[in-house]
């Protein structure tokens, strides 16, 4: 728990510092609800609970159709944390797709989620690597913004995956 204090804490800190040296970017804060498992929402062995992210747009491409940026997320759920970084690929207005690539800290207690883990995993915590597809809509002349989302956590040092389906909600400054 520790360590993914200090990254989400390093995390935020990298996302003030991009922020302070550009003024004209968006910054874009999401927080929803997630449903984790090793299969689609509502299945018997998932878990609920939510997530928050922050996007920093790095840079706009084609008159601000397309965006590449740096995504700090954090999800919480009934057995399973986590902290994450990386990049974030976006192609928009006023609907948009997006791409997450992120790397980051896991904590997985729950047996349920750790049935597809290697033979006797009763507990994860280590490096994982975190990817998304996402699609939306970004209201015009308004800060706000919807997303669904769905990512696959694979963990370092373990064989196995968990899917998570998020519904989003977020405000972009």
């Amino acid at each position: 728990m520790r360590k993914l204090k200090t990254l989400i804490i390093a995390l935020l800190c990298i996302v003030t510092t991009l922020f302070g040296q550009q003024e004209k970017r968006e910054i874009t804060i999401l927080g929803g609800f997630a449903t984790t498992g090793s299969e689609f929402i509502f299945w018997e062995d998932n878990t609920y609970g939510g997530n928050v992210q922050v996007i920093y747009e790095l840079t706009k491409f084609a008159a601000g159709f397309s965006a590449v940026g740096f995504k700090a997320s954090g999800m919480f759920a009934d057995g399973m944390t986590g902290g994450y970084g990386g990049l974030n690929i976006r192609i928009d207005e006023p609907f948009f797709f997006d791409l997450d690539a992120l790397l980051g800290y896991s904590s997985i207690s729950n047996p349920d989620l750790l049935l597809s883990y290697d033979k006797g995993v009763t507990e994860f915590n280590n490096m994982a690597f975190v990817t998304s597809l996402g699609a939306g809509y970004r209201f015009p002349d308004s800060p706000l913004l919807v997303r669904l989302a769905y990512a696959i956590h694979v963990p370092f040092n373990s064989r196995g995956f968990n899917g998570a389906l998020n519904f989003q909600l977020g405000l972009r400054f």
